[in-house]
């Protein structure tokens, strides 16, 4: 431990704080690999790699980002797009977005055994922030907070590799990256190299002090990949990181079905239907031979859908042609010798004969 004086003004305020200690010397669990490198370096794709290698192996791997938190990115963008950031806001503002990540995601991941890839640590604020024209101590002081990664990956290019790797992405330089926010140029591509070739300066002035891993990033991806592979499994014990087996699950019990019974439908015998002669309304005989299925009989209880149908099956009271309504009206007349027939009323107008 040891004691730092924070002057603010006329007062003072005086703060404990850890030295900056990697989280493996802090005794935490997991551990903490970070990639640095200029703008075009490759570093992306690197520890994109890696992370896939490692995940591909079963292991508890975690992957944050340099201005990624939820928190100030919008505002981050929004200050970048209208030009509004000062070399001090600037800086803060990433500080605050680096806090952020820091506290919710990367410690707590790192005490339950996490291993965590970052691309950009505070490295970069020293870096960057310090070319911008901030005090060197100030700019440490903002990150006292954080502990130092257990692995930090320096991917050294050239100036001219960068640049041509970031226009065949892109069709320009943005605004930031190239520093015109420092008027070093009023051409983007040559304010791009000066201000790119003094954060490299910092970076080589950073590596022998915080213990970087440099890699030529001027090599092909699959070299570089192969040498950032080989280093993390002689540093790092991959083989306490793997996720934790789960015990096989029991297959669901299957459903007791019930067999359904199929109770025998009671079937329900209908009255005898009375056979009757029948006249019209207007007393006319009906004709010699024909007789009436009557309604006599049929209970009241019984629906509609339990009405027998087909030839000779009862219905209900139908209207004759002239107007008038039977007491009961059968669905047919059948002739004595059982063919179907039609009659006439006195009147000789033919009935509805169904």
């Amino acid at each position: 431990m040891c004691e730092k004086t924070i002057v603010f003004g006329e007062g003072r305020l005086s703060l404990r704080v850890l030295s900056m200690k990697t989280f493996a010397e802090l005794n935490f669990p997991g551990r903490l690999i970070a990639v640095e490198g200029l703008d075009g370096s490759g570093k992306s794709t690197q520890i994109y790699l890696l992370k896939r290698w490692l995940e591909l192996q079963g292991l508890k791997v975690y992957f944050s980002e340099w201005n990624s938190s939820e928190l100030v990115k919008s505002a981050t963008s929004k200050g970048k797009k209208r030009e509004l950031l000062t070399p001090t806001t600037f800086s803060l503002i990433h500080a605050t977005d680096f806090a952020d990540r820091y506290e919710r995601h990367l410690v707590p991941l790192l005490r339950a055994g996490y291993i965590v890839l970052c691309d950009r640590y505070i490295f970069t604020a020293f870096a960057r922030d310090v070319v911008r024209g901030c005090p060197p101590e100030w700019v440490r002081g903002i990150y006292d907070f954080a502990s130092l990664p257990d692995l930090t990956f320096f991917f050294k290019s050239d100036l001219e590799v960068s640049l041509k790797r970031i226009l065949d992405g892109r069709p320009q330089l943005k605004y930031f990256e190239a520093g015109m926010d420092l008027r070093l140029s009023t051409d983007p591509y040559e304010s791009f190299r000066i201000f790119q070739g003094r954060i490299l300066e910092q970076y080589l002035a950073m590596s022998t002090e915080f213990n970087f891993l440099v890699v030529d990033a001027n090599q092909l991806v699959e070299k570089q990949q192969a040498v950032v592979r080989e280093l993390v499994t002689q540093r790092v014990d991959l083989a306490s990181f793997h996720r934790a087996e789960r015990p096989p699950s029991k297959p669901p019990a299957e459903p007791h079905k019930k067999t359904k019974v199929e109770e025998p439908v009671e079937s329900k015998e209908l009255p005898p239907i009375t056979l009757s002669s029948r006249t019209a309304a207007n007393g006319a005989s009906t004709g010699t031979g024909f007789q009436a299925l009557t309604w006599s009989n049929w209970p009241a209880s019984l629906s509609s859908s339990r009405v027998p149908t087909g030839p000779g099956a009862p219905r209900k009271s139908r209207c004759w042609s002239n107007g008038s309504r039977a007491a009961a009206m059968p669905p047919c007349r059948w002739g004595s010798n059982g063919q179907r027939s039609s009659a006439r009323s006195s009147s000789g107008r033919r009935r509805a004969i169904f």
